[in-house]
């Protein structure tokens, strides 16, 4: 755990973090599956997650490599490298001032510089999903083709009584 944490060598298993900002550098190999609660979360190219990648958090910019699955709930998402199996995605995709850099004050003033990542779900032109892509979200997104083999399937979040009620 820690304000921010750069990985770029190997760790022959799991790794689970809670941190504002992680990125795996271009050199990382994770033996296993990460586990990770950020604000964001950056794999470089050339990196490597060896099992599932699991993300709650704000924004995730990926463009190394899943050899698993990945679950992933989140409010922007960038898609540059490759998943190698099904993803499970939550995605909001709005513009939410109600969670910014400025909000994490308990961290200090001298947050760490992340990359900007679009909300909602984004991808790059090496983007590719091995598997299917099941994601909930208020939006319905334009999946470019040939970016995932298997079935895609999209759900609108669930409304509860409390939203319901705003409009009455």
């Amino acid at each position: 755990a820690g304000k921010d944490v750069t990985v770029n060598g190997e760790v022959k298993d799991d790794l689970r973090f809670a941190a504002y900002a992680l990125k795996l550098g271009p050199n990382a190999k994770i033996g296993d599956d990460v586990i990770a609660g950020c604000y964001s979360l950056e794999t470089s190219q050339g990196s490597s997650v060896g099992g599932t990648l699991v993300l709650g958090g704000y924004q995730g910019l990926l463009n190394g490599q899943v050899n698993e699955k990945a679950n992933l709930g989140v409010n922007s998402l960038e898609l540059n490298g490759v998943i190698n199996g099904d993803v499970q995605l939550a995605v909001d995709g709005t513009e939410n001032d109600d969670f910014s850099p400025a909000y994490m004050t308990p961290m200090g003033s001298d947050l760490p510089v992340v990359p900007s990542v679009k909300p909602g779900l984004n991808f790059g032109p090496e983007a590719k999903i091995n598997g299917k892509l099941d994601y909930t979200s208020p939006t319905l997104y334009n999946i470019p083709a040939g970016i995932v083999s298997g079935a895609v399937t999209h759900s609108e979040p669930p409304i509860s009584p409390e939203d319901v009620s705003q409009y009455h």
